[in-house]
This record gives C-alpha cells, sequence and structure tokens, in this order.
C-alpha cells in the first residue's frame, strides 16, 4: 500500500513528503525529500 500512495505524490511532482510513518523513508528517489516527523528531531532523505 506504501507504494501505490508513493507512487501517487510522485506522479504528482511533488518533492518533499511529509509522514509519520517510518516505512515511507524506504522509497527514496532523486529529487524526492521524505521527512520523518515521528522522530524529536525530524530527518530528510536527500
Amino acid at each position: 500500500m506504501d507504494g501505490l500512495i508513493l507512487a501517487g505524490f510522485l506522479l504528482s511532482g511533488v518533492g518533499t513528503i511529509y509522514t509519520t510513518d517510518r516505512h515511507f523513508t524506504r522509497y527514496e528517489a532523486p529529487g524526492v525529500r521524505i521527512v520523518n516527523l515521528k522522530e524529536p528531531n525530524p530527518t530528510t532523505t536527500p
């Protein structure tokens, strides 16, 4: 299910995804940042 949601974001041209789902950080793509909001200091993936 995560892959379908992520694909929808990417097809829409989203550059930054804010999420509380730690599994989203597994799906990195060039030009897309994933911000995990559940961490004390949210981290991003380049």
